[in-house]
């Protein structure tokens, strides 16, 4: 099974608004990500942050150059926004086309969390998907 650690502490380390799937080809975004707190993650440690619905609209366009990031993010997606806190051994589960964030982390402490991503394949199986992190 492929998975990934996220160690981030401090400002610098803030995620920016971003769909996993951003990067896939065609209309066959199937994927998914278990995201694993390691330890309590509430908003001053920069929880995550999501678009609700976000998923149904679609791919939306990102920065080719550098770490990804939603081109025409605004106001209106702004608004929308719901923080998610997590306690240690809290799951969330979100879909490859979610909109989401881990806002900024004010504290001295990381933000450590286990992430196993999934995407289904054509014949219907459930396989660990390939990803390139980098904080």
């Amino acid at each position: 099974m492929f998975s990934f650690l996220i160690w981030c502490q401090g400002l610098a380390n803030r995620l920016p608004h971003h769909q996993d799937d951003f990067n896939l080809r065609g209309d066959d975004h199937r994927s998914m990500n278990l995201w694993l707190a390691l330890d309590d993650i509430g908003p001053e440690r920069g929880c995550l942050q999501y678009i609700p619905g976000s998923h149904r609209r679609g791919v939306r366009p990102h920065n080719a150059d550098g770490p990804p990031f939603i081109l025409d993010y605004g106001d209106c997606d702004r608004d929308q926004e719901v923080a998610v806190p997590a306690l240690a051994g809290d799951v969330i589960i979100h879909d490859g086309l979610t909109v989401h964030c881990s806002g900024n982390n004010s504290t001295a402490l990381e933000r450590p969390a286990l992430v196993f991503p999934y995407s289904v394949e054509s014949g219907g199986g459930v396989a660990p998907r390939s990803l390139v992190f980098q904080a």
